[in-house]
């Protein structure tokens, strides 16, 4: 029997039942969501650390893992696209400064609420005047 790494690259499940191998179409867009580096480096600076601390002066950051860390760590921050008109649902914001801020993983991964996004966008309204 194949190792169990073997047969998760092929496609299959411990079980031995398919569930489809990732297309070569899949792993092109892997990378394809990740924003230019220096545009990433200068939200970062920009905004010096997560932005629900500057809302929340009692928010914790943590990583996508639950791993606390300190919100002025900016490579442990993760960048988030806010609409600045509003909720498009499915649709992510272009990648300009005045649409995205720097925001611990955690937080970003569990997707912010609709309050917390109207915060977001009086936020970047502040920063851009």
């Amino acid at each position: 029997m194949p190792r169990l790494s073997a047969l998760w690259r092929q496609g299959h499940d411990l079980d031995g039942t398919c569930r489809g191998a990732v297309s070569a179409l899949s792993r092109q867009r892997l990378g394809a969501d990740e924003v230019n580096a220096s545009l990433r480096r200068a939200v970062l600076e920009r905004d010096g650390c997560c932005v629900l601390l500057k809302l929340d002066p009692s928010h914790f950051c943590r990583t996508v893992w639950g791993e606390y860390h300190d919100p002025r760590d900016l490579d442990k921050l993760t960048i988030e696209h806010v609409h600045v008109t509003g909720s498009m649902m499915g649709k992510r914001a272009p990648d300009t400064l005045g649409t995205m801020v720097a925001m611990c993983g955690y937080a970003n991964v569990a997707v912010p609420s609709r309050a917390v996004r109207d915060a977001i966008r009086d936020y970047l309204r502040g920063v851009a005047a």
